[in-house]
């Protein structure tokens, strides 16, 4: 966002991109609207969604009490990275002690996953996010809306909402609970496989950062799934199959959440090509 006549042109700051460059010109704005509704109606609340390039919050603005703030954030699943998720809370810490309270934040689940088949479940950090900041955090909008999302990375949404009611709940517990229940005799199997899934997208270590749309770049996904942990997952996932044999509704379930596997295993190859893997030939 920007604006050029010649009051916002110098709020403008392009040194504070990719989340501060406008903070100035929309927290001028939001002042001024806060003004005029306490003016004429004393009893209301503004909400403004610190978003895009005015995410950042801008220290020197002074708002007066009737602002609510809530906060977007970026691809939640990349805030694994600890400068990118450090930006985020100091900004939402920032927030709250503008406003001089509890914010919410506009959360983005459906990103990484509009953008790769990879299996990829986060609830640990999820579960670490909320207990952090659980003094300063009233709540989440989740901007959820993909397929795969909703079915390939059901899992941590499922412990998300979890979460939101109590930060303390054991994420493992959870997990363990919900593939005793979908996945009959298959239940191990499968929770093995999703263990596997948190622990590569949780802890693996990357030879670079990714940016905030959440585009896995072909040398972080071979840093995630290199052949041998595709290939034990890929074992898993039949082994898994195997064991559903005769019982339809948890193979259905099963397929749900894994519709996705083959395409998974086809995108790594090209990922272990592009990356230069030797592997890339499987």
């Amino acid at each position: 966002m920007n604006c050029h006549c010649a009051r916002c042109r110098q709020l403008f700051d392009a040194s504070r991109a990719p989340y501060g460059s406008a903070s100035r010109i929309m927290g001028m704005f939001v002042r001024r609207m806060c003004e005029a509704v306490k003016a004429r109606w004393p009893d209301k609340k503004v909400l403004f969604l610190a978003y895009w390039n005015y995410t950042d919050c801008p220290e020197d603005i002074e708002f007066p009490d009737n602002l609510q703030v809530q906060m977007c954030t970026m691809a939640f699943g990349l805030m694994r990275q600890p400068s990118a998720r450090g930006h985020m809370e100091k900004q939402i810490r920032a927030w709250s002690a503008k406003v001089g309270g509890r914010v919410t934040t506009w959360e983005y689940s459906h990103r990484i996953h509009e953008w790769t088949c990879a299996p990829v479940q986060y609830p640990h950090l999820v579960r670490d996010y909320y207990r952090a900041n659980r003094d300063i955090l009233a709540g989440s909008f989740l901007n959820g809306g993909q397929i795969g999302e909703w079915s390939t990375g059901a899992p941590t949404d499922y412990c998300w909402m979890r979460i939101l009611w109590n930060p303390d709940v054991n994420v493992d517990a959870i997990l363990d609970e919900m593939c005793s229940r979908l996945f009959g005799k298959a239940s191990a199997t499968c929770r093995e496989l999703l263990r596997l899934e948190c622990e590569r997208w949780e802890t693996a270590p990357w030879r670079e950062s990714l940016g905030d749309a959440g585009k896995v770049s072909a040398p972080v996904f071979a840093d995630t799934y290199p052949p041998d942990v595709v290939d034990k997952m890929a074992k898993l996932r039949d082994k898994a199959r195997q064991e559903m044999e005769g019982d339809p509704v948890s193979a259905q379930r099963f397929a749900y959440w894994t519709w996705t596997f083959d395409y998974f295993l086809e995108e790594a190859r090209k990922a272990w090509a592009e990356a230069g893997s030797s592997d890339s030939e499987r």
